[in-house]
């Protein structure tokens, strides 16, 4: 399976500047942007600005649902019908929507997404109110074509490149932020105004099955494989409980009733919160050249070094963060988004041990800025973070050749540690997360 060529590409970029050549937002330039999975992500350049709320606009996002995978074209993508009941509205009025019954793509459910999110404004942080977690305008969307212009934010630097150039400091408050502002999504999106958007995202039904399979039956894949190549034992408890969370998962897809289920973003992971293309430092413009020279510095640094980059007082001057990408929302137990955030810092300071302090106080952080969880929300919590990990073998060519022998051992051994934190969260046994990242969830 493979990408399109590059006349291909070429084509398709030529294609959808012709159907934006009649709106405000037609392009002179397309370029390719990478990170699409499902969709084809382009940087368009305005012929003509646009203004949003008085600000000069000169590029903006596209992204095009083909019925296949933009990484793969042999990956059918399916669509699903349901209604649309957001209204339609002109392109002054940020979104347009040139149909209202709608062939539900993941572009369709994004699209609805930030519009309802317009309306969404968290409380300030509790104790640093200059941060803001903010999501971008999807500005206009041809339903027939499965097209949709979203606003640019420019310059950005993921947190998953980030990190790095952070102290302990600044992580914990960073993930502490990111956890209010979900908690404050999770909330926001169960209320009663939100209504009408959970019965649209709870019918991304496609979402769901390709969760399930990206997790579970890719995870049993994996687990498969390495204990064909001699890498691991798999203990009848772990098997049992392994099985019996899958299939709880597997029941749970038809189910929307539960306490803790409500829409989720889906795919809320490190490079999906974004710090926004420049930052006040003691009256100096944070620029993204200077996150690019960073990075390149931090790379030859030790995580202790790289923690003097970035000054504290970054946080006190005012910082937006960027949460993007809402093309895999759908509901779902809370605890995937959760999960999926600590699980994902674990895999980075697997892979970089440097990171490791800082990725623990991102965690650290991002806990307690999401508040108390029952705990049930707990213990799915733990199962969850346990089959994203395993899945690091499922991310990236088979037997993740794209690794060093070095790195791939010490991913055995988190696959292994995540095949326990399924057995552990499913037994309900605390004790064995006492020596492990998730001792977090526990108040350790």
């Amino acid at each position: 399976m493979a990408p399109l060529s590059a006349t291909q590409l070429s084509d398709l970029a030529s294609k959808l500047q012709s159907l934006l050549a009649s709106t405000p937002y037609a392009c002179t330039l397309l370029s390719q942007l990478t990170g699409g999975t499902t969709s084809f992500v382009f940087l368009g350049t305005l012929c003509q600005p646009v203004l949003d709320q008085g600000k000069r606009e000169d590029h903006v996002i596209l992204k095009y649902a083909a019925p296949f995978a933009s990484c793969h074209t042999e990956f059918l993508v399916e669509a699903t019908r349901a209604v649309c009941t957001f209204p339609r509205r002109s392109p002054q009025q940020s979104i347009y929507f040139l149909s209202n019954t709608l062939d539900f793509t993941p572009q369709t459910f994004e699209a609805c997404m930030l519009h309802a999110l317009e309306t969404f404004t968290p409380p300030p942080h509790p104790t640093q109110p200059g941060l803001t977690i903010k999501t971008p305008k999807s500005y206009w969307y041809d339903e027939a074509e499965k097209l949709q212009v979203i606003q640019h934010i420019p310059s950005t630097a993921p947190l998953s490149h980030a990190l790095r150039t952070l102290n302990t400091h600044q992580a914990y408050t960073v993930g502490h932020a990111l956890g209010h502002w979900l908690r404050s999504f999770h909330t926001h999106t169960s209320s009663a105004t939100s209504q009408k958007l959970n019965e649209e995202i709870s019918q991304n039904e496609e979402v769901v099955r390709l969760k399930y399979k990206l997790t579970w039956e890719q995870g049993s894949s994996a687990l498969h494989l390495l204990s064909s190549y001699g890498l691991l034992t798999i203990n009848e408890e772990q098997s049992a409980a392994w099985d019996a969370a899958k299939g709880r998962a597997e029941e749970e897809m038809q189910i929307s009733d539960s306490t803790n289920v409500g829409v989720v973003h889906g795919d809320f992971w490190a490079g999906k919160y974004v710090f926004s293309s420049s930052v006040s430092l003691g009256g100096l413009l944070f620029h993204f050249s200077l996150w690019t020279w960073l990075l390149r510095a931090s790379e030859e640094t030790s995580a202790h070094d790289a923690s003097v980059l970035v000054p504290i007082d970054m946080l006190k001057d005012g910082l937006d963060l960027h949460v993007i990408d809402f093309e895999f929302a759908h509901s779902a137990c809370r605890s995937t988004d959760v999960g999926q955030c600590i699980g994902d810092l674990i895999e980075r300071c697997t892979v970089s041990p440097a990171l490791q302090p800082l990725a623990e106080e991102t965690i650290r952080g991002f806990v307690g800025g999401f508040g108390e969880m029952d705990d049930e929300m707990r213990w799915r919590t733990t199962i969850y973070v346990g089959v994203y990990v395993v899945n690091w073998w499922s991310r990236g060519p088979p037997g993740r050749k794209d690794q060093s022998d070095e790195i791939r051992g010490r991913a055995v051994e988190l696959v292994k540690q995540g095949l326990e934190w399924v057995r552990a969260g499913w037994s309900k046994d605390a004790a064995a997360f006492l020596n492990t990242p998730l001792r977090i969830l526990f108040g350790s």
